[in-house]
């Protein structure tokens, strides 16, 4: 009987777990497995459901359902399953009765949607960064106009007050800091024109293999480590080189940036595949460095947030733009002192001949 249940709940299409009234896993069919990225049910069954599915910080929906004794409609919960893949899912729990009606348990199916959540998350990002980018080209055009005409008031003054050496002085410091003005203009301009994508099919695989070469002098003279995996699958690209050669630059920028002296391994690993599950390239740039502030990464892709001297905080907002653009997905994933890891999601548009 134990054996027909088990092969019943495995031929379902939902993913189905239950657990007992203390909340301890009793049975997890293989759509489950799969979400939760197990290979069999032998590592889960017995363990607490918070221990396979963290709370983080909100309720777990079997809890909830346990301690109120009531069902749940579909209640969305996030969870990074044992892969480190961060997804999102709806539960819908009931409860389980004996032939006394004693509550004995819970039931829970639940459906992936990340794909759906992912999806919104595009159509919102690109709606937000088109309402920026409209506020940026009118930020910077303000900007401009009255900068030029402070440029030459101060550089006609300078011409006057040559013979004033301390004068002389002060204005070059003025006239540096307007060099930083009409750079960060020149930058609020470039992030505010959308990327138009001229697509044409490149060598995925060798564009990012340049990128690196740019960089490996600098690398070498920090010590730094790189490892690039590659993948056949993803070489002949369709989409802008010129814009993800810029995507590309920025992030080893980024990643060569993040290490400091307390940093015992500086290593950077490249990462390119194939993702059968949805017709994707993933492109995963990791590194060993200093990490982001768990606060810090909900702002770093906000225009004009930096943490780095000198920096205008528009080069990881425009290369999500680009992405974007690209009808693909940037994420994030990072823990201080540990490293940081931005993964590119890039539909397969994929040209084999």
């Amino acid at each position: 009987m134990d054996s027909l249940y088990q092969t019943i709940l495995n031929s379902l299409s939902s993913a189905m777990i239950t657990v007992d009234v203390k909340g301890r896993i009793i049975s997890a069919n293989i759509p489950a497995l799969r979400i939760l990225g197990y290979d069999n049910d032998k590592n889960i069954i017995g363990k607490h459901i918070d221990e396979i599915i963290p709370a983080n910080g909100s309720v777990n929906p079997f809890i909830e359902s346990i301690n109120k004794k009531k069902p749940l409609k579909r209640k969305e919960f996030t969870v990074i399953n044992k892969k480190g893949e961060k997804l999102y899912l709806g539960i819908t729990t009931s409860l389980i009765e004996d032939a006394k009606y004693d509550f004995t348990g819970v039931i829970g199916l639940m459906t992936d949607l990340t794909k759906i959540k992912n999806m919104q998350d595009k159509l919102k990002q690109k709606e937000n960064l088109a309402i920026l980018g409209e506020m940026t080209a009118v930020m910077a055009h303000e900007i401009k106009n009255p900068l030029t005409g402070i440029k030459f008031g101060i550089e006609y003054l300078k011409t006057i007050l040559e013979d004033n050496q301390d004068a002389v002085e002060s204005i070059e410091l003025i006239l540096n800091e307007i060099k930083q003005l009409e750079r960060i203009a020149r930058d609020m301009t470039s992030f505010a024109r959308m990327p138009n994508i001229s697509s044409e099919k490149f060598n995925l695989v060798q564009l990012i293999e340049d990128k690196i070469k740019i960089h490996r002098s600098e690398m070498k003279e920090k010590k730094i480590n790189i490892n690039f995996n590659k993948c056949s699958d993803c070489i002949n690209y369709y989409g802008d080189p010129y814009l993800l050669s810029e995507v590309f630059n920025n992030l080893l920028r980024n990643s060569i940036e993040s290490f400091d002296n307390s940093c015992n391994k500086k290593d950077i690993n490249i990462e390119i595949r194939f993702n059968d599950d949805n017709d994707t390239c993933l492109i995963i740039v990791k590194d060993t460095g200093i990490g982001i502030k768990e606060d810090n990464q909900k702002k770093i892709f906000i225009p004009f947030f930096t943490t780095k001297r000198g920096g205008t905080g528009l080069g990881l907002p425009t290369v999500q733009r680009i992405v974007i653009a690209h009808n693909g997905a940037l994420t994030l994933n990072s823990k201080l002192g540990k490293g940081t890891t931005f993964i590119i999601e890039l539909p397969s548009i994929v040209c084999n001949e």
